[in-house]
């Protein structure tokens, strides 16, 4: 019984600590432009891996959180920055794999708060 709570307290620090990288990750380049250079759209690098994990991850929990949904609807993330456009593809790519219907939006990171009465 102690190691069903170890591993149930494992599985949710691990997942605390994916969000918190995602989190992370966006404060950064939410003060980047989408694309620092025209070399970006030339060169043909692949994607980080540490991007890829983080696309991996995100993934499952998107997966794991609308199993069973008609459509998904979550921001589009910003190109990390110094990634090529080919390898921000893969990540994009491997963030949305398997996702039965996925709708991606570009936000500006400004939230407009209205008040209807």
């Amino acid at each position: 019984m102690n190691s069903s709570r170890q591993k149930k307290n494992s599985a949710k620090t691990a997942k605390t600590d994916a969000i918190n990288r995602v989190k992370s990750h966006a404060f950064e380049a939410r003060d980047a432009l989408f694309m620092q250079s025209a070399e970006q759209l030339k060169s043909i690098a692949q994607c980080s891996g540490q991007e890829m994990t983080l696309a991996r991850g995100l993934n499952k929990m998107i997966a794991q959180e609308s199993a069973g949904s008609e459509l998904v609807v979550t921001n589009l993330p910003d190109m990390p920055p110094g990634e090529s456009a080919f390898g921000y593809f893969e990540l994009v790519e491997e963030m949305t794999k398997n996702i039965k219907r996925c709708f991606l939006v570009r936000g500006t990171t400004t939230e407009v708060i209205t008040a209807f009465t």
